[in-house]
């Protein structure tokens, strides 16, 4: 299953992540942060070492960040979307996609980047993984032909999410993740 392969189990997180985030000091609605431009935020990335291809920034819709993510495009829609855009790069063998979503919450933003990890994580060769330098991210690693990565974390209402497919290294996609976050601010 791609790194970008379906986030059908986006609705089940959707829920889960719903209940998970009304825990503390504000409220799931509230988007503890500022919406990011996300054609901006993704064409701020610099081309990896090892890809010799970038397409161009595409602004996209729910159906669109579904799509890159070969996700599913109600869960997205249903979940307090906003806006997104997406970049992918591609190299002899790899492919890096990223893509930012803004969404009406924090909590909406943190559940869609807590989700992209799980399509990875079902595979039986997949890790978790969570960077020592990116705290509050969750990825996943499947090391089996083809390997795949993803990586993503929620700044305020945004969510900031990086997939790989093929020999890909984990900085590549740490780097693209610190860059979106410290573009997102803290």
């Amino acid at each position: 299953m791609p790194v970008r392969a379906k986030l059908s189990e986006l609705a089940a997180a959707l829920a889960l992540g719903a209940l998970a985030v009304g825990c503390g000091p504000v409220g799931p609605a509230d988007s503890q942060g500022d919406a990011v431009v996300p054609q901006e935020a993704v064409n701020g990335l610099p081309t990896p070492e090892g890809f010799s291809f970038a397409e161009p920034v595409e602004q996209v819709g729910a159906i669109g960040l579904a799509s890159a993510l070969e996700g599913d495009s109600q869960a997205i829609e249903s979940s307090g979307f906003v806006d997104a855009a997406v970049r992918m790069w591609q190299g002899e063998g790899r492919e890096l996609t990223a893509a930012v979503g803004v969404f009406s919450s924090h909590g909406a933003a943190l559940t869609v980047a807590s989700a992209a990890s799980e399509p990875v994580l079902n595979r039986d060769d997949a890790r978790a993984w969570t960077p020592s330098g990116l705290n509050g991210s969750r990825g996943a690693r499947a090391i089996e032909d083809p390997p795949e990565r993803v990586l993503a974390i929620a700044k305020g209402p945004n969510a900031l999410i990086v997939t790989a497919e093929g020999d890909v290294p984990d900085e590549a996609l740490e780097d693209a993740v610190e860059r979106l976050s410290e573009f997102a601010g803290s």
